[in-house]
């Protein structure tokens, strides 16, 4: 469900959590639930796009390593 309100705002989910999983690299997860680091990674991505849209801000430009 979250991931379709992510692509209703007009955002992609899986090039989202693809390029959190290339900015960290290093990072080692140990616990049995992966998606809970998912969720917080498009419940993140969710949260900048309604405050992009709410203040009328431009989203910042991911970066790239």
């Amino acid at each position: 469900m979250l991931k379709e309100m992510i692509r209703a705002l007009g955002l992609n989910p899986e090039e989202i959590l693809t390029k959190e999983a290339l900015a960290l690299p290093h990072r080692t997860v140990i616990t049995t639930g992966k998606d809970e680091s998912q969720i917080e990674t498009l419940l993140r991505a969710l949260k900048q796009k309604l405050k992009q849209e709410l203040t009328g801000t431009p989203m910042p430009l991911p970066k790239t390593v």
